[in-house]
């Protein structure tokens, strides 16, 4: 599955036009994240908690 966000605001310009990628399959423990040319990968409960931790 792939899933793409608007950024809000870049610490390099004023207005961001970019996009960030997440992309991840079902038997995968990794999410790969996508900025531009760079890509990393997180793990999935790392990352599902530190999304529950920010949004409380």
């Amino acid at each position: 599955m792939k899933t793409t966000l608007n950024l809000l605001t870049d610490s390099y310009n004023s207005y961001s036009t970019e996009t960030i990628d997440f992309e991840s399959y079902s038997d995968s423990s990794e999410v790969k994240i996508r900025l531009g040319d760079r890509v990393v990968g997180l793990d999935k409960q790392e990352l599902l908690k530190s999304i529950e931790a920010l949004c409380k």
